[in-house]
């Protein structure tokens, strides 16, 4: 189990399409970081996980519990 997984994110609001088919597991050993492009939904993601934003579809788990309920 990792502390932190998303599998089939996807975020559309207003009908447009921010991301599509996100699957991410952080295990929670050492540094991860999350990188990319300028636009390429890095904060959209911290903000999905921190529940400022709910995803279209998509399950978010914290150390086993479901967020996205």
């Amino acid at each position: 189990m990792f502390p932190i997984s998303l599998s089939g994110i996807r975020f559309t609001p207003g009908g447009r399409s921010v991301l599509a088919g996100v699957d991410l597991d952080i295990d929670g050993e050492g540094i991860t970081a999350l990188i990319g492009p300028n636009g390429a939904g890095k904060t959209t993601v911290f903000n999905l996980i921190s529940r400022i934003y709910t995803p279209t579809t998509g399950t978010i788990d914290y150390l086993g519990q479901r967020l996205t309920d």
